[in-house]
């Protein structure tokens, strides 16, 4: 069985942290629950996450136990790498596809020279709105639930200041409207719980239909940045319809991709 990654800060003070991956389709409560499956020594203990990651994205998941819950905010501060791609001419709802599609047009190429100077201008500190879609609390209801019931015009949606310390193009390619197509059913079908997943699909399928058979050009781009920066809402600053296609956690803070643990034991269906 895996060691599982315990950090010691000092001789006084014993913080427990566990830096495990978290998998694409899978909540952070679903994966302290896995953990605790894999680890049964663990079935009885406080267990906290420090930096939600959504369920389509995957990668580096902070879970506190012991001492470290108490350090909870400190955790969250860390800074955080990601390596995500994004696709072009298409927006929904949540700013990923697992969203409600709100615009799809037919793909346009854009060149690595006009996008890195896009990128450029978007380094430094920042002010970004919250995803409806996310769990930030306005009188206390989560906003995901205000999105739900058709009734953000009813509140003013926060936002905050984040910070992005690089922003880079590290790699593109490109996939067919048929090989994309059957990418996002994929990835839709590895989602567990409500996120109105068969109604997204449906659309998906209906408005793949509609443009025909393209060919999508997608970047996968590398982002350091400050805690609370959602990721998956980046393309918003980017001034064009775009989504995130795939996300994945690479760091937070110290903590690595490399050295996360993962759990052998699958969550029953």
């Amino acid at each position: 069985m895996a060691k599982m990654n315990i950090v010691v800060y000092d001789k006084n003070m014993r913080d427990t942290v566990y830096n495990v991956y978290k998998k694409i389709g899978e909540t952070p409560l679903a994966c302290i629950q896995r953990l605790r499956v894999t680890y049964p020594e663990l079935k009885n203990k406080k267990l906290t996450y420090a930096g939600r990651l959504d369920p389509l994205a995957e990668g580096v998941l902070i879970i506190l136990a012991d001492e470290s819950i108490k350090r909870k905010k400190e955790y969250l501060s860390l800074p955080k790498e990601y390596k995500f791609d994004i696709l072009f001419g298409v927006a929904t709802d949540t700013h990923d596809i697992l969203g409600k599609i709100t615009k799809l047009s037919l793909p346009t190429e854009i060149l690595p020279e006009s996008l890195k100077s896009i990128l450029l201008a978007l380094i430094g500190s920042a002010t970004q709105t919250y995803p409806a879609y996310s769990s930030k609390t306005v009188r206390g209801k989560h906003l995901f639930e205000w999105a739900r019931g058709d009734r953000l015009t009813e509140i003013d949606i926060p936002n905050r200041q984040v910070e992005i310390f690089s922003l880079d193009i590290v790699g593109s390619y490109v996939l067919t409207s048929a090989a994309l197509a059957n990418f996002i059913a994929d990835r839709i079908s590895k989602v567990h719980g409500d996120f109105r997943q068969d109604e997204i699909r449906q659309l998906w399928k209906l408005n793949f239909a509609r443009i025909g058979s393209c060919r999508h050009h997608i970047y996968t781009l590398k982002v350091s940045c400050s805690s609370g920066t959602y990721v998956r809402a980046l393309a918003l600053l980017l001034d064009t319809s775009a989504v995130a296609l795939h996300i994945k956690r690479v760091s937070v803070g110290d903590y690595t991709l490399k050295q996360s643990l993962k759990l052998p034991v699958p969550l029953p269906e």
